[in-house]
């Protein structure tokens, strides 16, 4: 079992992010911009209710917008990525324009995430199976659901419907816990691929694999460290959401520097 110096790791964070406050800002500004425009253009297309929730729904016009956002948000995730292992190992900030210096690895990181997701929704389909039994599985549903995860659907998540299938009609709390353990483990295990596709430019596959590799012995470390920040970003969430400006990019600091010192080197 690895171990990670968690106090030291958000002590120097914090210097980080104080030395660099106005870019730390910056980037949560640009941020929020992006789900701020990704929100007002999905008010745009008509919605249907599903299970409660009002989903836009799937049109030509509406894939291709998603896709178009997909492909951009990520290109610039990959940029903040960059510069948060910039500002790590170098302590230099960049311009905010260099954020989208790495379109051209988009696709990677797209690839990187459908392997992912796959991965997820599997388990995901296994569970079903092995709980609900192949009666209720509608295959059409079952893809629906695939589709609106990976293009990110607003209000929208995958993992929510499978419980909901799983506690249908008798609550299996073994099973449901069973599965939420096993998704934050893969998620934990699964999510530094971006830096292995911006630090060391593997392609996807190597990009998951790396990130599975590396993170060995540090699941319950990183886990600790997950919790962390999700408790620091409820506090960012208060008086409107403001804090969020600033959380948001300490939280993808803190990460970076969990990678450099942990996981990349």
């Amino acid at each position: 079992m690895r171990s990670i110096q968690k106090r030291e790791l958000f002590i120097q964070a914090w210097e980080i992010a104080k030395s660099n406050f106005s870019m730390m800002l910056s980037i949560g500004l640009f941020l929020f911009g992006l789900f701020l425009l990704g929100s007002i253009i999905e008010g745009f297309f008509t919605a249907e209710e599903i299970s409660g929730i009002m989903i836009p729904t799937i049109s030509a016009p509406y894939i291709i917008y998603k896709i178009f956002f997909l492909c951009m948000s990520h290109a610039i995730f990959l940029g903040v990525c960059a510069q948060m292992i910039n500002l790590v190992r170098n302590s230099e900030v960049e311009s905010l324009s260099n954020i989208f210096g790495y379109t051209y690895k988009t696709p990677i990181k797209i690839a990187s995430m459908l392997i992912v997701k796959s991965i997820f929704f599997i388990l995901g389909i296994i569970f079903i199976l092995l709980f609900i039994g192949t009666t209720d599985i509608n295959v059409n549903e079952v893809m629906k659901m695939f589709i609106y995860d990976f293009l990110g659907i607003m209000n929208f998540d995958s993992s929510e419907k499978i419980i909901e299938m799983i506690v249908v009609d008798n609550v299996k709390i073994g099973a449901l816990i069973a599965y939420l353990i096993i998704m934050i483990y893969l998620f934990i295990k699964s999510d530094f691929f971006s830096y292995f596709i911006i630090d060391k430019d593997y392609g996807a596959w190597e990009a998951v694999k790396a990130s599975f590799i590396k993170t060995n012995g540090l699941e319950l470390e990183l886990f600790i460290v997950y919790i962390m920040l999700f408790l620091i970003n409820i506090l960012g969430g208060f008086l409107f959401g403001i804090g969020l400006l600033f959380t948001m990019p300490f939280s993808w600091l803190v990460l970076s520097l969990a990678y450099t010192r942990y996981i990349g080197d």
